[in-house]
């Protein structure tokens, strides 16, 4: 494996595939979030991810990063922050 070479394009697709995963896993476990657990290397693989895709391919990140503030907030894209 260390001798395999993928493209930038390849790097993105695996990593978009691999982010809703790692969601779901944070999701799973959000109720033990601590110091060292599965939640918390989630939350730490995900910050990882969506740095390196902001670097690769900003369009993807910005639809990760709100599907990822969608699974902390549990609200959606299109709810606003406005408190009529």
């Amino acid at each position: 494996m260390a001798g395999t070479q993928i493209t930038v394009e390849e790097l993105a697709e695996f990593m978009q595939r691999q982010l809703p995963l790692t969601y779901n896993l944070f999701d799973e476990n959000r109720h033990e979030d601590s110091q060292v657990n599965t939640a918390s290397w989630a939350r730490g693989r995900i910050d990882a991810f969506l740095q390196i895709m902001a670097i690769i391919d900003k369009d993807r990140e910005a639809m990760l990063r709100a599907d990822w503030v969608r699974v902390v907030t549990g609200k959606g894209f299109m709810e606003g922050d406005d408190e009529a």
